[in-house]
């Protein structure tokens, strides 16, 4: 393929770095919130834009199976609410339990000498009770990745936080997440459609291959990429026969994408972005303060699902995804964190 500009698709270009400008200016705004107001309903407006999803989708999928197949198990096909693709779907639903963990986790009774001893009221249990939507939504997609993703971020969230996690006055954040993972558990074990998408020998035999072809692209444009937006039309000349029955518009990994699309010249200092913004929002969750692992955990863990779900998936190149993650990125590693000059000594031991 012969090329008069530094781009194989100057309009997808022209559209991707649009994108990428207003992503910019999400990022931003979001890293100027002030603490109090503006980072509450920048929480609030994710975190219930995906209960609606999750909500929307779940009734849509059991009503349709109900009414036109007579069985719950129409949700095997994969709960997707607004989005064409169930992967995305779970990618927004990774976002949006960080978002709500992140308002649970800032509400008067997690905050120092209040935690276990402060009841829940109708809003925290609100909180929770949405949580336990999003979780099910995320099992219902049945999205293999989406869940790995946020099984995998809990766990590291968890190592950051062992500190602090481990002190009794953290039990009730503890107890919040293990019923997560037993919701997951039963609902894997009530109906074996889940175990039997996760014990299929082909996880990522359908991935590989598109893996594989697109570092063929990447080889042959390695410097300079083939352009934002791009790949739909160059990976065709690229895919192997036994792709060739199918188009794909993306490699299924973000992080592989941007090389071949950017090259190195413009993927190195966008993957260095993510880089240095994530190591600042785990610097900022201070494994040894408990104000700093209650305000940021549950921003940390959503980000760290949707950056791992990259390696399996293209959440990236889907704009409602990235605005969303870009404005939870922006939150965490913003000033609204708070220093970490609460530490969990005596004032932490709860009761």
């Amino acid at each position: 393929m012969a090329r008069k500009s530094i781009s194989y698709d100057r309009l997808s270009s022209f559209e991707e770095t649009i994108k990428w400008l207003m992503y910019s200016v999400a990022f931003l705004i979001a890293t100027r919130a002030r603490t109090g107001p503006p980072v509450e309903i920048l929480l609030w407006g994710v975190f219930a834009s995906g209960v609606i999803n999750a909500v929307y989708g779940i009734s849509n999928v059991l009503a349709e199976g109900l009414l036109e197949v007579g069985t719950y198990t129409a949700w095997h096909q994969g709960v997707a609410g607004t989005f064409a693709n169930r992967n995305h779907f779970a990618g927004f639903m990774l976002l949006a339990i960080g978002a709500g963990l992140a308002l649970l986790f800032r509400r008067e009774s997690f905050r120092p000498g209040s935690y276990m001893r402060r009841p829940f009221g109708k809003v925290e249990w609100g909180i929770v009770g949405a949580l336990g939507v999003l979780g099910a939504a995320l099992v219902m997609s049945g999205s293999r990745g989406g869940v790995l993703s946020f099984l995998a971020a809990v766990m590291i969230v968890a190592w950051l936080g062992r500190g602090v996690l481990l002190n009794r006055g953290v039990r009730r954040a503890g107890a919040i997440l293990l019923a997560v993972l037993v919701g997951f558990a039963t609902v894997a074990a009530v109906d074996g459609w889940l175990l039997e998408r996760f014990s299929e020998s082909a996880l990522f035999a359908s991935r590989v291959p598109v893996w594989r072809d697109s570092l063929s692209v990447f080889f042959d444009h390695w410097v300079f990429g083939i352009g934002g937006g791009a790949f739909p039309d160059v990976f065709q000349y690229y895919k192997q026969a036994d792709l060739s029955t199918k188009r794909y518009d993306h490699a299924h990994n973000d992080y592989l994408e941007f090389v071949v699309e950017y090259g190195l010249i413009g993927a190195t200092p966008l993957l260095l972005f993510f880089m240095v913004t994530y190591r600042r929002l785990v610097a900022r969750v201070d494994a040894s303060s408990y104000e700093s692992i209650r305000q940021g955990a549950g921003l940390l863990l959503g980000v760290t699902a949707f950056l791992i779900h990259g390696f399996g998936d293209f959440n990236m190149q889907i704009p409602a995804n990235m605005l969303t993650f870009m404005v939870l990125l922006g939150l965490g590693v913003g000033h609204h964190l708070g220093s970490s000059s609460v530490k969990c000594g005596g004032e932490c031991s709860g009761g």
